[in-house]
């Protein structure tokens, strides 16, 4: 009896030990033929989550150098393309200070450098339009956008082109520097509104050309347009199009040309008549519209935090006129021409409630150009001499400090667009004591201010100032490259280096050169040769930055490849087995596992007899 006890008793361990070598060799050649630990992570419960952890880490930083490798594609390309803008533009400036100089011959004309210049502009057109797999590099966050329209041609009255020639008939030029100086400002001015004619059968073409996202709050660039005529004090409108109609709460803006500067909050939206109905900002005694508005005018509806009106940055002063002035004269000689800057308002003395605005100022010959505002012309009335002229002061291109009627609610890094420009700007500080804010253009380091001038209000004249519109910033494109890092990389089609660069072109591309007009046509090329100076840098300043940022991009590269590495030995050593050590435990397994075969069988022949 206790030989059957005992023999059962050991079978039964022995089972028990063949069923564990069984497992044991089924790991072991899983391992060997895996060359894992397991095949699962809870195969290895002892360190699953060591593991698991690690293998997240490596999956993470794997899709950092994904997002770097995608970035550097980008940058690259960009850097060949700013570089391309600038030579441009340094040629093109050599050739308007050439224009510009006694070295070219009035008689022999620029048709010429007025060529070139309409091929350079569509070849920054072409540029700013390369891709590299479906996204287009200059279109900002609407990637899959083509940024620009092509320009056209000067013969084409559809065109951004052709309707820049057409300024030349209100803005001609003479011998007089001062007529060159009017040319340019007015282009600018045309280009910077943003407010363009809409060509028969089509739609009106952005005038840089630039149709991706325009930054807040500058809305969509005027492309709605009136279905009717509205009349002053009327407190809605209707519009053609049926389709993304703005909300409640949102603003809309008036073209025109030039542009009416009033703002007005919209109140209530019929999608089925297409009929917005607003309140004027700031709101007067009557709400209504300031001015009649023609059916066919572009409106632009945006969508701003808080809209604030512009403060005239210094009191008035006053100034004399030299001689007596003819009715429809459009310069004026002054005594103190250092008393005047471009965007000043005037009254004379001797015509009071008639206003003009200063568009051009030759400290060489001290005269100053002046438009009848708001209707443009001349002067509208005979001028006598030593007259006395009160001056409101404005803002000049390239200010940086504005003062507004308060600063409630603004802080740094809004975006902020004026009523008589679609150009975006940064604010860069807000002061509570002065009520003034210091801008900088979108896109740029702290310096470059206004592109066109801001215009002082004018007692008494509906709609006359000019209003800010502020709004959150549009978050430039970036990408991730690390734990809490985000690189900023992407350059908008319609950075204001381009844009300054595509002014001088504009204005090369569209002016004739003939003995009447040369003293004018030089003055418009030296301003040109200026401008190319200017975007000149502001471009290298551009290609500096991408520069750093791709040599951030290739040091975090490098910085993830190397941890990709360690974070590879560390889960080598912990999912994977040693080869040697577990092939030589596999065939001791298996030689156990044999023994064990063996005498589970010579427990089965064990008897008493046997025994004995």
């Amino acid at each position: 009896m206790v030989n059957s006890v005992s023999t059962l008793a050991q079978n039964q361990f022995i089972r028990s030990r063949i069923l564990e070598l069984q497992n044991q060799m089924n790991v072991l050649q899983e391992q060997v033929s895996s060359g894992k630990k397991a095949i699962t992570y809870s195969g290895i419960s002892e360190v699953s989550s060591l593991s698991l952890q690690l293998n997240n880490i490596r999956q993470t930083t794997n899709e950092y150098i994904d997002n770097i490798t995608k970035a550097k594609t980008r940058v690259q390309p960009m850097q060949g393309i700013l570089q391309r803008i600038n030579d441009i533009a340094g040629d093109m400036r050599n050739d308007a200070l050439i224009a510009n100089s006694d070295a070219l011959d009035a008689t022999k004309g620029n048709g010429a450098l007025k060529a070139l210049a309409q091929q350079r502009l569509n070849e920054i057109v072409s540029l700013l339009n390369i891709k590299v797999d479906t996204d287009y590099l200059f279109a900002g966050r609407a990637a899959g956008t083509a940024p620009m329209q092509p320009f056209g041609d000067i013969n084409s009255a559809g065109s951004i082109l052709g309707q820049v020639a057409a300024l030349n008939s209100s803005n001609a030029l003479t011998t007089s520097t001062i007529s060159g100086a009017q040319r340019y400002g007015a282009i600018k001015e045309f280009l910077a509104n943003d407010i363009t004619r809409q060509a028969p059968g089509g739609s009106a073409p952005a005038p840089y050309g630039f149709q991706g996202e325009t930054g807040a709050p500058g809305g969509n660039s005027f492309r709605f347009t009136l279905e009717t005529a509205a009349n002053a004090g009327d407190t809605s409108i209707t519009v053609t199009s049926s389709f993304d109609l703005p909300i409640p709460g949102q603003y809309v803006e008036f073209g025109g040309s030039p542009a009416h500067n009033a703002t007005y909050q919209i109140t209530a939206v019929n999608t089925a008549t297409r009929t917005i109905t607003f309140d004027r900002v700031p709101a007067p005694a009557a709400g209504g519209l300031d001015f009649d508005v023609a059916a066919g005018t572009a409106v632009n509806f945006s969508n701003p935090a808080s809209v604030k009106s512009i403060v005239a940055p210094t009191a008035a002063t006053t100034d004399i006129t030299v001689l007596p002035q003819s009715a429809g004269d459009t310069t004026v000689l002054v005594l103190n021409i250092g008393d005047f800057t471009v965007g000043d308002r005037i009254e004379f003395a001797s015509d009071p409630g008639t206003f003009y605005d200063v568009t051009a100022v030759d400290p060489d010959t001290n005269l100053i150009s002046v438009q009848q505002h708001p209707s443009g012309g001349g002067l509208a009335n005979a001028i006598p001499g030593s007259d006395t002229i009160n001056i409101t002061h404005g803002y000049a291109p390239g200010d940086t400090l504005i003062t507004l009627s308060d600063v409630t609610g603004l802080s740094a890094g809004q975006s902020v667009k004026f009523s008589n420009s679609s150009a975006t700007y940064s604010v860069v500080s807000v002061n509570s004591t002065t009520n003034q804010i210091q801008i900088t253009a979108e896109s740029t380091a702290q310096g470059f201010g206004l592109e066109i001038y801001l215009a002082p209000p004018t007692a008494g004249e509906p709609g006359g100032e000019i209003t800010a519109q502020f709004g959150e910033k549009i978050p430039p494109l970036q990408v991730r490259i690390d734990n809490g890092i985000n690189l900023e990389y992407g350059i908008r089609g319609d950075n204001p280096a381009v844009r300054k660069i595509l002014d001088a072109l504009f204005a090369l591309a569209t002016t004739d050169l003939t003995t009447s007009t040369v003293g004018g046509f030089r003055e418009l090329a030296r301003l040109a040769a200026d401008d190319l100076n200017v975007g000149r840098s502001m471009i290298s300043d551009l290609s500096a930055d991408l520069g750093v940022k791709e040599n951030v991009l290739d040091a975090t590269e490098q910085r993830h490849k190397d941890f990709i590495v360690v974070t590879e030995t560390q889960i080598d050593q912990v999912e994977n087995v040693d080869m040697a050590d577990t092939v030589s435990r596999l065939t001791q397994t298996q030689t156990n596992l044999e023994a064990s075969y063996k005498l589970l069988a010579s427990i089965r022949d064990l008897s008493l007899a046997n025994y004995i």
